[in-house]
This record gives C-alpha cells, sequence and structure tokens, in this order.
C-alpha cells in the first residue's frame, strides 16, 4: 500500500504490518515493525553519499580491513564516517555502523541521533541493528544485502534489518538493497572465508 508524505521529497511505502499513522502527516504506514521502505529507483537524491560510501570502503579494502564502510548523514551532509576496524582495533565489535554512531556520538556528547541518516555498504548485523535501534536513527540506507553477503562469506543465512528492528514505537525508514550488484564487486575482492572471525 503507497502512502504519501510530504516531509521527504520522495513517497513512503509501507513495509509490511498493520495501518498506522505517519508521524509526519498522519497519513497510513506499517504498524508493529515501524519500517518504511523505498525502492531503489526512489534514491537519486543520494547518489553522491552513497558513491562516498562506496570510496570509503574501497579504501578501507585497500588498507587491509574488510571492505565495510558507514557513513552518517544529518541534513544532507555527511558528519561522519568510519570503516571496519574489527582486526585494527582487535575489537571483534567495531563493525562500521557501530564504530560511527559510537565515535560520533562520544565526541559530540550526544546520547540519540534523531534526524540522521545511516548509509551501510552491508545491511547490518545483528549487533549493528541494536545500534541502530538505540541510537534512534531516522534512516538507513544499506547497498549489499545480508544475503549477497552470505554468497561470499558461508555459513548459515543471516537475518536482515527488516526481520531485526520490528523494535519501539519510532518509525525507522528502510532504503535498500541498493547499486547491490556494484558493492558485491567491491565485497568479491576480499577473502571473506580465509579471515573469517
Amino acid at each position: 500500500m503507497d502512502t504519501a508524505c510530504r516531509s521527504r521529497p520522495y513517497p513512503r511505502r509501507c513495509y509490511r504490518g498493520e495501518l498506522s499513522r505517519c508521524r509526519h502527516n498522519g497519513a497510513p504506514l506499517c504498524g508493529p515493525d515501524r519500517i518504511e521502505s523505498w525502492t531503489d529507483t526512489e534514491l537519486s537524491q543520494d547518489d553522491d553519499i552513497v558513491a562516498r560510501m562506496f570510496d570509503v570502503a574501497q579504501a578501507a579494502l585497500a588498507a587491509g580491513e574488510r571492505p565495510v564502510a558507514a557513513v552518517l548523514v544529518r541534513d544532507g551532509a555527511i558528519v561522519a564516517e568510519a570503516t571496519d576496524a574489527v582486526f585494527g582495533r582487535s575489537d571483534p565489535t567495531a563493525h562500521a555502523e557501530r564504530v560511527v554512531v559510537s565515535d560520533y556520538c562520544t565526541a559530540q556528547s550526544l546520547l540519540h541521533l534523531r534526524g540522521y541518516e545511516l548509509y551501510c555498504f552491508i545491511e547490518p548485523c545483528v549487533m549493528c541493528c541494536g545500534a541502530i535501534h538505540w541510537a534512534k536513527l531516522d534512516r538507513v540506507v544499506y547497498a549489499l544485502s545480508q544475503a549477497r553477503l552470505n554468497e561470499l562469506s558461508g555459513g548459515r543465512p543471516k537475518p536482515g534489518i527488516r526481520e531485526l528492528l520490528p523494535l519501539g514505537a519510532r518509525a525507522l525508514s528502510v532504503v535498500g538493497p541498493v547499486r547491490e550488484n556494484d558493492a558485491f564487486q567491491i565485497a568479491a575482492r576480499y577473502d571473506w572465508r580465509a579471515r573469517a572471525l
């Protein structure tokens, strides 16, 4: 079911769930999981940020880390970015999404990121979805789905963000996957199975 929300220059679409109301204009949208979704074709206004995210991921690959990046955006401007720091910090929790949220909040003395958007090279994992939830981000955009990543890394299939974040009363906008084939080509240059955690 489609609904319109004038708070953004593109339409809202319900992902699933019972009807609820948009916090911006009262239009019906999805209920229990509070997730709104957009399609790849509606993402043209985000091209520059997605391209920057890909550059950051490739820089991580060149530096010997996994080609993973997260970019934090406020009012259309990049305010922070991070790569995976799992091996550099010897920290198995140092995924790019968690790093950018934690480091930015610490630097800015913030306890939430309402009004911010997070661009993720890979669809957030279970741990990073927790960070997204507690940081109260407004919107998440991701490129490479967990399903496509699993083709490279092996192991058991992992849940996606839409399964993991039907939490709380706040609506979360989710966009993705976007430019997934491009992201897959970058990710495929890393040997995920040889350097698994």
